[in-house]
């Protein structure tokens, strides 16, 4: 979206800190999970599959935080 429609992209993110974070790379998932540490919700889009093999299910999620 921040390619296609980079104007709409800028408006709809105004005043968020956007970060890519590639959860499959150690120090990427450890910079996602203090930034979990502190979070309040976390919204996602991912498969419930893909989040359990990423260790975000619910319960690891739970017990971790």
């Amino acid at each position: 979206m921040r390619i296609y429609a980079p104007g709409y992209y800028q408006a709809l993110h105004q005043g968020m800190e956007v970060r890519a974070l590639n959860l499959k790379v150690a120090e990427d998932r450890s910079a996602f999970d203090e930034l979990l540490a502190c979070a309040d919700v976390l919204l996602t889009s991912q498969r419930e599959a893909a989040l359990t093999r990423l260790g975000l299910s619910n319960d690891a999620l739970a017990r971790r935080f």
